[in-house]
């Protein structure tokens, strides 16, 4: 399963009165875009989103493969 460890946060910024963050998967292409009160409230939320779409621990690894060095994070 995808864990914190796994993200970094791309950016923080205010929209419409709400604070948002992009993440994005390391070693991949993958940006899950959320709103947020803190930075843990924005692992939390992206973790759950990519445990939605079902993303594991073999998927990505194959994902991080296929994208080698054109990695955006």
């Amino acid at each position: 399963m995808v864990s914190s460890r796994d993200l970094i946060i791309l950016e923080k910024y205010s929209l419409l009165n709400e604070q948002r963050y992009r993440l994005c998967v390391k070693g991949t292409n993958i940006v899950v875009n959320v709103e947020a009160t803190s930075d843990d409230e924005a692992f939390r939320k992206a973790l759950e989103v990519l445990d939605n779409i079902g993303l594991n621990d073999e998927a990505l690894e194959r994902i991080r493969g296929k994208v080698g060095a054109h990695a955006k994070c």
